[in-house]
């Protein structure tokens, strides 16, 4: 009887201390953040603008829209997809006209490198040239890319705020793709993108 009862408290000695795999719970969300659930959105070629009012202060503070340019010089016309910027929301751009497409968790906050915050800017995220001999070509940083950051600041009250818009672009249907937005509440306090 006694190896039984030795085997039994050795057996029950080993399924007592196995570790049992846990799952980590999703962290909350900070309080200080306002996130906007965008509904995959889609900008299409020559729809009408889609504006945003993030604050809820009655004033737009992005708007996404289409525009057609005729290049006479070249024979080209340019089908652009911009997003533009109120007096009181700053996008950070580049020397070439261009914002930055963010990966996930990139810190936003005061310096974004290689580009500066200005408000009331009006920057192509792609464009579409098409040749007078039927050639079409894209261009534009956002190409192709998949649930990127587009970072923005928010001027309240002479405070900064930061925040970020998920985009998603496809030239295949020449579209942009408005995921969700968030901004931090709190003055002067970078946040993460897709935080």
């Amino acid at each position: 009887m006694r190896p039984y009862l030795l085997l039994s408290a050795l057996a029950l000695i080993l399924v007592s201390c196995s570790k049992q795999p846990t799952t980590p719970a999703n962290p909350a969300p900070p309080a200080d953040i306002t996130y906007h659930q965008l509904k995959d959105t889609t900008l299409r070629w020559g729809a009408d603008p889609i504006v945003y009012d993030f604050d809820n202060n009655q004033r737009f503070d992005l708007v996404f829209y289409t525009e057609l340019v005729g290049d006479f010089i070249n024979k080209t016309d340019k089908r652009r997809y911009l997003v533009l910027s109120s007096i009181t929301t700053r996008l950070p751009v580049s020397p070439e006209e261009t914002v930055p497409a963010l990966q996930k968790n990139t810190s936003i906050g005061t310096t974004v490198t290689g580009h500066n915050w200005y408000e009331f800017s009006e920057v192509a995220l792609i464009e579409r040239h098409e040749h007078e001999t039927g050639t079409v070509q894209w261009f534009g940083n956002w190409l192709g890319q998949s649930r990127k950051y587009l970072p923005f600041q928010l001027v309240k009250a002479q405070q900064v705020h930061y925040g970020w818009v998920e985009i998603s672009t496809n030239v295949h249907n020449g579209t942009i793709t408005l995921h969700r937005a968030a901004w931090c509440t709190t003055p002067n306090k970078p946040i993460l993108a897709g935080q």
